[in-house]
Formats: structure tokens, C-alpha cells, sequence
């Protein structure tokens, strides 16, 4: 946030701007850019780049279905992407006082 001389949402936005960059960017190269190598190589690189996506998409979802960062509204919230950041070790007692569109905050960190 200091780097880029920004506050929590400017953060937020940026990471949410980046995720979605890189999303794109991997769909490409899974839908368009696997390169063929010819069997049983080609199977087993599809498996392995399935696996890397299901891997980074468990998590988001686990980050939403747990509660460690959204507390009790994590579900609603990963529908949404739109509550309230829950700082770490409160389990949802903390609420920063606005409403934020957000990817995964927690406002008591400070970036360098």
C-alpha cells in the first residue's frame, strides 16, 4: 500500500485487478497454448494443469467455506464478493467500519 501510495481499497482493487489478469491469462493458455507432445505425455499434462487449477480455486473456496477471514458470512460473502474484511485471530468480531469490494483483506497488515 505504501509503495503505491494507497488505502485498504485501493489495495484490494489491485489484487482483484491482478487475480482477474492472471485468471485470463491462464485460461488462455489452457484453452488455447497446452503444447502436444504426443501421447501419453498429452493426457498426462492436461491432468497436471487441471490439477493446478482445481488446486488454486480449492482454496479460494476454502477461503470462503472456513471460517478464518469472513467469519460466519462466508458463503454469502464468496457469492456476493462484496462484506466486510475480518482481521486475523477475531473469527469475526472485528468489522472495519465501510463495506468493501474485496478479493481477501486483512486491514491490520501493513504492506511495505
Amino acid at each position: 500500500m505504501h509503495h503505491n501510495k494507497t488505502d485498504i481499497q485501493g489495495a484490494t482493487d489491485w489484487v482483484n485487478d491482478n487475480h482477474k489478469e492472471f485468471e485470463a491469462k491462464f485460461m488462455d493458455l489452457y484453452e488455447n497454448k497446452i503444447p502436444k507432445f504426443g501421447e501419453p505425455v498429452d493426457t498426462e499434462l492436461v491432468r497436471y494443469v487441471d490439477g493446478l487449477a482445481n488446486w488454486v480455486r480449492a482454496v479460494e473456496q476454502w477461503g470462503f467455506e472456513s471460517e478464518r477471514y469472513f467469519g460466519k458470512k462466508g458463503p454469502e460473502i464468496g457469492k456476493s464478493m462484496v462484506g466486510d474484511a475480518v482481521a486475523k485471530g477475531t473469527h469475526g468480531r472485528y468489522r472495519p467500519p465501510a463495506r468493501r469490494r474485496f478479493f481477501a483483506v486483512n486491514p491490520e497488515i501493513r504492506w511495505c
